[in-house]
């Protein structure tokens, strides 16, 4: 299984490097500000370091609808997974892409591990068992990821909301019934103000 994958997950190199080598080189630095002696003496404000590590990489099939990072977790063979491995340090860069019908890597995020490690996102989330009855993963939502400030690049494309028009020529017991059949019913917001839909 596991060189049927890399196989597969191989002959997508040559599109992740030339993806990851067209970020801004700004992604794998960190600029500092000079210590006070260095600023005296050196004529030196910021100090520039680039950031030396290990980039994971994981793309996914076409097809995926998911958008989402996930983390092999558990194995029933008892072999390392992928999560245990972050969790020791492992790699300080996640390159993660999803392939299109044509098999061209066009969405990608690009997180930072060592952010994601340090913000406990990896810590105490429920496993999802994989089709294959022998694995599991973690994962983590977008949103999640950027509010931690993990997420360094975003080339996720957004999806389209449904455009859900309110007809207020109708009673609100009417409404909800309409809207229990279109799946918006919501009924923490059936006490909402009903004026506040007349724009629409």
């Amino acid at each position: 299984m596991y060189k049927r994958d890399r196989a597969w997950a191989d002959t997508y190199d040559v599109q992740s490097k030339n993806i990851i080598k067209l970020m801004p080189v700004a992604h794998f630095m960190d600029i500092d500000q000079a210590s006070v002696e260095r600023d005296m003496k050196c004529a030196t404000d910021l100090v520039l370091k680039v950031k030396s590590g290990d980039i994971a990489v994981r793309l996914r099939r076409p097809g995926c609808k998911y958008r989402q990072l996930t983390i092999r977790s558990s194995r029933t063979n008892g072999m390392k997974t992928e999560l245990a491995k972050v969790k020791e340090g492992f790699a300080f860069r996640y390159f993660y892409g999803w392939l299109n019908e044509n098999n061209i890597i066009d969405e990608w995020i690009l997180v930072d591990l060592d952010k994601v490690r340090s913000a406990g996102l990896l810590d105490s989330r429920d496993e999802t068992p994989n089709r294959d009855g022998r694995t599991s993963f973690i994962s983590i939502g977008l949103e999640e990821l950027e509010s931690a400030g993990c997420l360094i690049v975003n080339n996720v494309k957004p999806v389209p909301q449904p455009v859900r028009k309110v007809n207020i020529n109708v009673s609100r017991e009417e409404g909800n019934e309409r809207a229990k059949k279109a799946n918006y019913y919501n009924p923490k917001q059936q006490n909402g103000n009903w004026e506040q839909y007349k724009q629409y």
